[in-house]
């Protein structure tokens, strides 16, 4: 299984740490470019919904709410470099 220490093992730290985080965790960092293919993703779902009957359409539209919304709070809540940090 390699190296890794399962993750109720890892050492206790007071503040987050990227690589600390287990990949299905909610402290999971996303940079823009998962933002991108999670906006990409929902509106290929509208564009699907578009051309489906009735019930099956607003399913469709319904499931790109979730995506766009985790979109959203990610552009709200990201951390970026200011200039002249790096």
């Amino acid at each position: 299984m390699g190296s890794a220490q399962p993750f109720a093992e890892l050492p206790h730290k007071d503040t987050p740490s990227l690589d600390q985080s287990l990949p299905t965790g909610t402290n999971i960092a996303h940079t823009d470019q998962h933002a991108a293919g999670l906006r990409h993703h929902a509106t290929a779902l509208d564009q699907r919904a578009a051309h489906a009957p009735g019930p099956l359409g607003e399913r469709l539209h319904g499931n790109a709410e979730r995506p766009r919304d985790l979109v959203d709070a990610h552009h709200r809540t990201r951390i970026t470099l200011q200039d002249g940090t790096a």
